[in-house]
């Protein structure tokens, strides 16, 4: 055992990309069950089963030619869905389900021509912990939130000044509602009611005197 007798960290298992190239993103899937990553020439997804002596397994499944060669930005698994979001290099969001292996859907960013690093490259990916909600973020620091129950968009929040650090949903008991909270290069933060669409701006923390946050908007 390591030092207090707590076990050193090991490996569960290791995955051999065989590519030349960096991973740009990954993501596992809560069940643990999935795996997916991007390099900058293809997207590759894994499937993960247990042996009865408890070693795992690492099968590559075969996503659609289109998706795989198009690589991506940014990759999530939705929760209750068994579905993965992959943010290409268009500026699109696929809906990738797991048991067809098929694109189900399309959610328009409205980026549009060559965004693999332009300012309407989708970059970030969060899904609420509800499974209702996936939002994404470019590099100019727009955000979109999308209802997964419709697949449709629910709202685009206002141009913030700064491109996003990261982001996430928060289930605000008090509120009964999913609040994403947005941080900034410039360290600031923002919290957004996604039913109630408002966004509220937080001082940032070298604000000089006191002061509370403000609506954005």
């Amino acid at each position: 055992g390591g030092p207090g007798g707590v076990e050193p960290p090991r490996y569960a298992v290791r995955i051999n990309t065989a590519a030349d190239d960096n991973i740009a993103c990954a993501a596992i899937s809560p069940d643990g069950a999935w795996v997916a990553c991007a390099h900058a020439s293809r997207l590759s997804l894994y499937k993960l089963t247990e042996d009865d002596d408890g070693t795992l397994d690492v099968d590559k499944v075969n996503i659609p030619k289109a998706v795989a060669r198009g690589s991506a930005n940014a990759v999530t698994f939705l929760r209750a869905a068994q579905c993965l979001a992959v943010a290409d290099r268009k500026g699109d969001i696929l809906l990738i389900d797991l048991a067809t292996l098929e694109v189900r859907a399309t959610l328009r960013t409205g980026g549009g021509g060559d965004t693999q690093s332009g300012p309407t490259a989708v970059n970030l990916l969060q899904v609420s912990d509800d499974g209702e909600w996936l939002a994404s973020a470019d590099l100019s620091g727009q955000v979109h939130i999308w209802s997964l129950e419709t697949e449709r968009l629910h709202a685009s929040l206002p141009a913030l000044p700064a491109r996003l650090s990261a982001m996430r949903f928060v289930p605000s008991p008090a509120l009964s509602r999913q609040v994403l909270s947005l941080v900034t290069a410039e360290n600031r933060l923002y919290l957004y009611e996604v039913e109630g669409k408002r966004l509220t701006a937080f001082p940032s923390p070298d604000a000089s005197g006191p002061g509370g946050g403000g609506a954005v908007g």
